[in-house]
């Protein structure tokens, strides 16, 4: 069979864009993956710091504090750089938290947890993706 010179070497240009897109889809099954269970461990944290934050509230023990802790131990600290823990802490609206004769309860707070973390990936930077930011919210009422 008879090859023109033109044609020497396309296989490999063929090959090069074939391990770039194999390189593209493990970025996407390795780094989302990785990205989707920080996700969902970070969901975790701040339902449980909210909570955690509602029974200080009940004990009159430091809100803030209390949800903090429990960020802290579940991985999120919050350095201001790969991850934020920010609490909000406001009066629960009125007419929100009554008691059975319908009187409002005293001290009733609506506690705000935000997490944002920055996923560090692996295989993503040769696509140009270097960190995924996850950002989750959990609110509760203590009454």
């Amino acid at each position: 069979m008879l090859h023109k010179k033109t044609e020497k070497g396309q296989a490999i240009i063929l090959i090069v864009f074939a391990i770039t897109g194999l390189i593209g889809l493990t970025a996407l099954t390795v780094d989302g993956g990785m990205a989707y269970d920080d996700h969902r461990h970070a969901q975790n944290a701040a339902d449980s710091a909210a909570f955690a934050a509602a029974l200080a509230n009940a004990k009159g023990e430091n809100l803030e504090t209390a949800a903090l802790d429990i960020a802290t131990s579940n991985g999120y600290t919050d350095d201001g750089a790969n991850t934020i823990v920010d609490v909000t802490i406001i009066n629960a609206p009125s007419g929100t938290c009554l008691d059975d004769s319908g009187v409002p309860i005293p001290n009733s707070k609506e506690i705000t947890v935000d997490i944002t973390s920055n996923v560090e990936t692996f295989f993503a930077p040769v696509i140009g993706i270097r960190t995924v930011t996850n950002r989750v919210t959990a609110t509760t009422r203590s009454c």
